[in-house]
């Protein structure tokens, strides 16, 4: 397919597949934005909500987060196939040690397993020129970029927030219809489906060329750490 749904933070799949995994996305990605912040004191910090985290890479780390590197295999991964793998926090500095950079790392480092996926789905044949982003981080303009800018491939969002929802409906109609009076899938979806035309992305051409050069680290890293991956 020319269009390629990704689910929330992790998940890759053709948009026709489904995936039994949908929850687990938004768990594994707030714990890892809780793991990047440290406790103070006797005071643990709990409860981090993802726009802290969106708030200070925006305005205190650049891309690439210092030279940080987080493999955020925390309970190991799909994409690339790492069932049993732990997470690696790479490239630690005196400099690069802050908060908006580990949190831009936690950020950049799913976001490139996204991209490993689709730079799977490309060696094999099939062609991508959107992305459809859904999920609770789709909502935020600064992660849509993200995304956008690391997999060099426009974002936008259906206008439905609960994507995987109304996709299992329109599956459930499709199963359940007349076999005397047949309606294609295809038929189905244009009629349900709709984008959210202000949600659209286009990468821009020297922020794809910074995080470039960070996935490239990341493979790296992920080489040396997983040669079998």
């Amino acid at each position: 397919p020319a269009v390629i749904e990704f689910d929330g933070f992790f998940h890759l799949a053709p948009a026709q597949v489904a995936d039994n995994d949908q929850e687990k996305a938004p768990q594994q990605v707030g714990q890892q934005v809780e793991n990047v912040f440290p406790a103070r004191g006797n005071t643990q910090v709990e409860n981090v909500h993802i726009d802290v985290c969106l708030a200070l890479l925006r305005e205190r780390a650049a891309k690439g987060a210092g030279g940080i590197t987080l493999l955020p295999f925390l309970n190991g991964e799909r994409v690339p196939a790492l069932p049993r793998a732990g997470g690696s926090l790479l490239g630690l500095n005196t400099q690069n040690l802050t908060p908006a950079n580990l949190c831009r790392a936690a950020l950049e480092g799913t976001t490139f397993g996204l991209r490993h996926g689709l730079d799977l789905l490309r060696a094999s044949g099939i062609r991508c020129d959107s992305i459809r982003l859904i999920g609770g981080g789709a909502r935020s303009p600064l992660w849509r970029r993200l995304v956008a800018e690391i997999l060099d491939t426009q974002v936008v969002c259906p206008r439905v927030g609960e994507a995987a929802a109304l996709g299992a409906a329109i599956q459930a109609a499709w199963c359940a219809q007349p076999a005397l009076a047949p309606v294609f899938l295809a038929e189905l979806c244009g009629r349900f489906v709709a984008l959210d035309p202000d949600s659209a992305v286009t990468p821009e051409a020297g922020a794809v060329a910074r995080y470039r050069d960070a996935y490239q680290r990341y493979r790296r890293h992920l080489n040396q750490l997983h040669p079998d991956a």
